[in-house]
């Protein structure tokens, strides 16, 4: 970004977590930090909707429903910059965006990645997906327009 010359539209804080399988990734976020959005991996399977090739919104997970607001933004962020996406829900998945809203932390929250076969272990995705992923990250950045 700094190469081009670009800015986010708003202060922006990147976290780098870790923990999140237990629970403990993302409890601690600043108390200035309106939305909080994970970047995090997103399924393949049979009854899941995502692909290596593209970036996967999570609308919902085991425990709760992403803010539906920032979700929307998301999903109208992929359409309008022809991002190739797919929108799933995982019932068996957890991230750092769910663990800082259950630590009590006042926020909307979101999730974004690329899908990958496998996980925790030898994970694979697709070169288009980590791709999709920037991209759709960079529009949030840099636009930051309401759905």
């Amino acid at each position: 970004m700094k190469a081009h010359g670009l800015k986010p539209k708003y202060r922006t804080i990147f976290a780098f977590t870790f923990y999140e399988e237990i629970g403990l990734g993302g409890t601690y976020v600043p108390s200035e930090v309106s939305e909080y959005i994970a970047i995090d991996i997103g399924l393949i399977g049979p009854g899941y909707e995502g692909s290596e090739h593209r970036v996967t919104i999570c609308a919902k997970d085991a425990s709760t429903p992403y803010d539906y607001q920032l979700t929307s933004q998301l999903i109208h962020l992929a359409e309008k910059n022809e991002i190739n996406h797919a929108v799933d829900v995982f019932y068996r998945y957890g991230s750092d965006a769910n663990t800082a809203l259950k630590a009590g932390n006042n926020l909307r929250s979101a999730v974004f990645g690329m899908a990958v076969y496998c996980s925790h272990g030898r994970e694979r995705t697709h070169l288009d997906g980590l791709t999709a992923t920037c991209d759709l990250l960079l529009s949030y950045l840099l636009d930051r327009e309401t759905a």
